[in-house]
């Protein structure tokens, strides 16, 4: 009997350590489990994340292809209004204007063209004024009235009658300027090799 008591004591002693064993991987599993819900939690965060971030990826990608398509066109509206300063210096250049390549001198130039345009239009009806009087006078004796043409239309002219001695003239004035037009008009300078 004594044998069967031992037996019993190491029977029970075996049952302890393996109900020990056993609550130990319960408790593992408990454990493993909620690492487990714990991981798929994090993993349902990480898909989320990924699915935003890649939503993300693609409308930038979009907002880059605008923004290069923008690029591209302001590049070739650059280019276009870097040929019209160009042309633009070409054309004050013609004009007699002293011409830089300076950006800041080109915003100078447009606010100064009217001004010299103005110049222009003043030296080129004084000369076909002199030019004027110099054919008048070329023709007739000093005493036919220079000066008083200087002082402008005879007084009481009305402007009807002014009109008409101006489509009267017309053909004749239109001959005179053929013929000394290069006294009246800007010559470019020449172009250069």
């Amino acid at each position: 009997m004594e044998a069967l008591r031992r037996r019993v004591e190491d029977a029970e002693a075996s049952l302890g350590t393996s109900q020990e064993r056993a609550r130990d991987a319960e408790r593992r599993g408990a454990s493993l489990a909620a690492e487990v819900k714990v991981e798929r939690e994090l993993r349902e965060v990480a898909e989320v994340a990924f699915a935003n971030l890649s939503s993300e990826l693609a409308q930038l990608r979009d907002q880059n292809g605008v923004l290069e398509q923008e690029l591209v066109e302001s590049r070739a509206v650059v280019g276009e209004l870097d040929n019209l300063r160009h042309a633009f210096l070409h054309s004050c250049s013609q004009l007699g204007m002293k011409v830089t390549n300076d950006l800041h001198e080109t915003t100078r130039l447009v606010l100064a063209l009217p001004t010299h345009v103005r110049a222009l239009e003043e030296n080129a009806m004084e000369g076909g004024i002199r030019l004027s009087f110099v054919v008048v006078r070329s023709h007739y004796e000093p005493d036919v009235g220079v000066e008083l043409m200087s002082e402008g239309f005879a007084e009481g002219a009305s402007p009807e009658t002014l009109a008409a001695f101006e489509e009267e003239v017309r053909p004749d004035a239109e001959r005179l300027l053929a013929k000394y037009k290069e006294e009246f008009l800007l010559r470019p300078p020449a172009a250069e090799d």
